[in-house]
């Protein structure tokens, strides 16, 4: 999940680890830079997540995002 604050000039993001039974096992949210569109915000969000994952040494993920690509 990624958040436009135009007026600060930033972005946030956020990111919620789940087990297979749908339980949040970790989550996180931070602030990051302004971005330009839904493909830039959509690979921001996807970084942010990844690097939370490989942080929390979770070894196996599937990343769910919410920006419809075209």
């Amino acid at each position: 999940m990624l958040h436009f604050f135009r007026t600060w000039n930033i972005s946030g993001v956020g990111a919620m680890i789940r087990n297979e039974k749908a339980e949040v096992m970790a989550a996180m949210s931070a602030k990051g830079p302004l971005v330009g569109d839904s493909e830039e915000t959509e690979v921001l969000a996807c970084r942010k997540a990844l690097e939370f994952a490989i942080d929390a040494s979770f070894s196996e993920l599937v990343n769910e995002g919410e920006t419809p690509m075209s």
